[in-house]
């Protein structure tokens, strides 16, 4: 039997996810997500060449790492943002359930990550603001006048533009 690397199994991982993820922005039969799923599709690509052995012109913790921050920014998407709230809601549910069933934990483990930056109230790169941003989409999108949306707010502006 053939142990599988790491590396490998979470990008058998992440490449189901993009399926299910592309599978749902297809039912949304949105013109605006051709592009999407044209990405999708030559990341497809990359991925299937790593996992037969080829050389890739990158290293694969580039690619992990760019597909779980694209899976972090989806919902941050221009089209999403000016679908219907019925529209988007559906699309974040079902993206949510996407992600979890192929990455058990992953909104754990990023939520873990984001707790720690809002204790020490500062983020230090973009992949923290992005995390970040993500979080704060949830939260306003459920309390767009809360406290914890305002926190967060001014943590990501801060970042942008520099503390006041």
């Amino acid at each position: 039997m053939k142990i599988e690397s790491k590396a490998r199994q979470e990008v058998l991982s992440l490449i189901r996810v993009v399926e299910k993820i592309d599978d749902i922005l297809g039912s949304l039969n949105n013109k605006d997500t051709l592009l999407l799923r044209e990405g999708f599709g030559r990341l497809k690509i990359e991925c299937e060449r790593y996992i037969n052995g080829e050389k890739l012109d990158f290293k694969i913790s580039e690619l992990l790492t760019g597909i779980r921050q694209g899976l972090r920014e989806m919902p941050q998407l221009q089209f999403l943002r000016d679908a219907p709230a019925e529209v988007r809601g559906k699309f974040l549910a079902d993206f949510t359930q996407a992600v979890n069933s192929e990455l058990p934990g992953f909104f754990d483990k990023e939520g873990e990550k984001a707790r720690k930056i809002i204790a020490r109230g500062k983020i230090r790169n973009p992949d923290e603001f992005y995390l970040i941003e993500f979080f704060f989409e949830q939260l306003h999108d459920a309390n767009p006048d809360g406290e914890d949306s305002a926190a967060l707010r001014r943590i990501m502006d801060d970042f942008e533009f520099g503390s006041r």
